[in-house]
């Protein structure tokens, strides 16, 4: 075992470049599909695209990918310190407060993506998760 090397040694963390061609990325692929908007959840991968690390749990936090423009996410009020901090991308940050339902916040983050383009474009939740 003395022999073995860490298979981490050299890694690097993932810049903010690569964060942003990541979402370019995907945005380019909503467009020619006709995908208005993708939301990302927490959960192992969350960090892929916004670089946000948090996990899923009864309080919301949500990344909505448009498919041009920034990226809107929704988070409990408490936590908007530590997504702004993790955040590797420029985004909107949208915090709802107890007393407020997070997905009211989607919704619209949706709606106003919706209305940038044509109506034939739909909002697609599996959208990342497909290969």
């Amino acid at each position: 075992m003395a022999h073995l090397k860490s298979l981490t040694t050299n890694a690097q963390p993932i810049t903010a470049q690569e964060h942003a061609a990541r979402i370019a990325k995907v945005q380019g692929l909503m467009q020619q599909r006709k995908t208005a908007a993708a939301d990302r959840r927490g959960g192992p991968f969350a960090p892929y695209f916004p670089g946000i690390r948090w996990f899923r749990s009864e309080r919301t936090t949500a990344a909505i990918i448009p498919a041009e423009g920034k990226v809107v996410v929704v988070t409990p009020f408490f936590e908007e310190p530590s997504v702004r901090e993790w955040l590797k991308i420029p985004a909107e940050v949208r915090p709802w407060k107890e007393d407020e339902s997070p997905f009211t916040l989607i919704v619209g983050a949706c709606a106003i993506t919706r209305r940038r383009k044509p109506a034939s474009r739909r909002i697609d939740h599996a959208f990342l998760h497909r290969r």
